[in-house]
């Protein structure tokens, strides 16, 4: 084979056993660095340019409200806690002690969820809609007319979100279990 190489190439071959047992790497060239924005021309958002200014971030606490009431109903008593929200929470934000498994085994009783009244909820997520007095923990869809639907297990409701005043609908951002 080596042969045939060296006949094709009209350079003679040298056989691997022929070959220095190191190599040395080959020498290191200077690479240009290309950043994805220029820091002149765009610099960064406010919050994040606070964020890296500041040698380590805060932590911002929220109230948690939360007692059980019938038919599934939390009330939005004060529990003298607060919970920490994440980055994304808007100024009204607050904990909600679920108070019981609502929503079946995958959030517990226990469980705290952070509540931002600012957002409204989209499907496969978590919302809560004030109904009456209290309350009212649920899992939001789609149905098959295209209108937002919510449910809760334990009772087992079923409710349209649409028909509901924006006003009274919040989204689940994030959920702390005990």
């Amino acid at each position: 084979m080596a042969a045939l190489r060296e006949a094709v190439s009209g350079k003679p071959i040298r056989a691997a056993r022929d070959r220095p047992a190191t190599r040395t790497p080959p020498p290191l060239r200077p690479v240009d660095v290309v950043l994805p924005h220029d820091a002149a021309t765009n610099p960064p958002s406010p919050l994040l340019a606070a964020i890296q200014a500041a040698d380590s971030a805060t932590v911002r606490l929220v109230p948690i409200f939360g007692a059980p009431l019938g038919d599934g109903l939390i009330a939005r008593t004060p529990t003298g806690e607060t919970v920490e929200a994440p980055r994304i929470a808007g100024p009204n934000a607050y904990g909600l002690r679920v108070c019981r498994p609502t929503l079946g085994p995958g959030l517990p009783g226990r469980a705290t969820v952070i509540v931002d009244p600012d957002r409204f909820p989209s499907s496969g997520g978590l919302a809560v809609v004030r109904e009456g007095a209290g309350l009212r923990l649920l899992m939001v869809t789609f149905g098959r007319d295209g209108r937002m639907i919510g449910y809760s297990e334990h009772p087992n409701r079923e409710m349209t979100i649409d028909d509901i005043d924006p006003a009274d609908v919040a989204t689940v951002i994030g959920a702390i279990f005990e």
